[in-house]
């Protein structure tokens, strides 16, 4: 698997709709459509907010035990099947995206991929990318063998 990420993906200063204005900008992709329909979406259904310009809300728990890997505490969200598919990010990352970067321990990820539907393996953040980019990126080989 190759993939390139431009610069200002890996930028962790960026502010968290900074890159979505620049899809609008340059829109090569149509990805910011589809940002925008999930998260009004998002806001509709669950009348979630942007929490901290970053994690949505209600998923600020779920966000910090995946960060950390506290299996014990995130298991308890992802017993919730949409859960474990729904974005919990501005940037549409899910807990297995979050999981696979901060990589705290690989068993953390395995039991995301268990719980998780095949067809969500695919689904894509805001930057286009599937938590096997995440994985290839990162250098996390068990973790691509996994999903």
């Amino acid at each position: 698997i190759i993939l390139v990420i431009p610069g200002d993906l890996n930028r962790k200063d960026l502010h968290a709709f900074e890159h979505r204005q620049q899809l609008q900008l340059s829109d090569l992709t149509g990805y910011q459509t589809i940002i925008e329909k999930e998260l009004e979406s998002d806001e509709e259904e669950e009348g979630g907010q942007v929490v901290n310009n970053f994690v949505l809300d209600g998923y600020e728990l779920l966000h910090e035990a995946t960060v950390n890997g506290d299996w014990g505490e995130a298991s308890k969200f992802l017993e919730d099947p949409e859960a474990i598919t729904k974005p919990i990010t501005s940037n549409l990352h899910t807990v297995l995206d979050l999981a696979i970067y901060n990589m705290v321990d690989l068993m953390f990820v395995e039991e995301i991929v268990k719980l998780m539907p095949p067809k969500a393996l695919e689904k894509k953040t805001a930057e286009g990318l599937t938590p096997l980019h995440y994985a290839a990126a990162c250098g996390y080989a068990k973790a691509a063998e996994l999903i």
